[in-house]
């Protein structure tokens, strides 16, 4: 028996033209919105989808849920639409759902946001805009390629707490680790900076750390790996995660760098 099997490519703003079939997905003028709101609160908000190729398109919208997942660097897992309790399938509203774009033409899309019950931390959701682009294999039993880009929607609640917590800090060979948690209830994106300084309080080295993106309640481990040929000896790393709208997360870690490459903490300060 034959089979078609859908094979959908997905792309996400900043990162369309790493790969060439994104040069056939349509373009989108919104890439993310962050909302505050509350009750019965309404925001509407106008996607325009441009064609950028030289055939027509169909254009199919559509909105599913989605989670960051392990490193927190972007990366996400997406799932049908509702079936998260912080999804946002029966808040968002949007016109049309599908429609046909000409040669190098565009279209606006209506998008109407009503959270329909009070909530106390982030919800959020993703909507895609998906195109059609070919076929691979014999027909009947090929592979129908499609593209889709997305626009992320985050509503948070009107009380929003931006908190994290970097805990557990603990030595390992050449390097601390500890546990990193979005401890509020919005949506963070928390980029790291770190400086090593030795007793005299000499800089030894400086970096900087993965940006990580977290919705409420995720968490992860974090590792701050030492410089390679660093002398053994007492030191004092400093951490800054700066959180944006001027909330920033700062840790001094004292610790002891043995012969060996042991790390043994001795303080932790914020």
């Amino acid at each position: 028996m034959k089979r078609k099997l859908t094979k959908v490519f997905c792309f996400f703003s900043l990162f369309s033209f790493l790969f060439p079939l994104s040069l056939l997905a349509v373009r989108i003028d919104q890439g993310r919105f962050i909302l505050q709101m509350a009750e019965r609160e309404s925001h509407r908000a106008i996607i325009t989808v441009e064609n950028p190729t030289q055939r027509e398109v169909t254009v199919e919208v559509y909105l599913e849920d989605f989670i960051y997942i392990e490193p927190y660097d972007g990366s996400k897992s997406f799932f049908s639409p509702g079936s998260r309790n912080t999804s946002l399938s029966e808040w968002v509203t949007f016109s049309p759902r599908q429609f046909t774009l000409p040669a190098y033409g565009r279209r606006k899309v209506t998008l109407s946001v009503r959270p329909n019950q009070s909530f106390d931390t982030t919800h959020s959701g993703v909507i895609f805009f998906e195109t059609p682009v070919g076929e691979v294999g014999q027909e009947g039993a090929g592979i129908s390629l499609k593209t889709r880009v997305g626009s992320l929607i985050f509503v948070e609640p009107k009380i929003k707490k931006k908190e994290a917590v970097f805990s557990q800090i603990e030595g390992s060979r050449n390097q601390i680790v500890g546990k990193f948690v979005n401890s509020g209830n919005s949506l963070i994106t928390a980029d790291g900076t770190f400086y090593l300084l030795d007793r005299q309080g000499m800089l030894k080295e400086r970096g900087s750390l993965q940006s990580l993106y977290m919705l409420p309640g995720d968490q992860t481990s974090l590792s701050l790996p030492l410089p390679d040929g660093l002398p053994s000896g007492d030191y004092t790393m400093v951490v800054n995660f700066d959180l944006k709208e001027g909330e920033v997360l700062v840790k001094e870690i004292d610790f002891s760098l043995q012969p060996s490459g042991r790390i043994s903490i001795l303080g932790v300060k914020d």
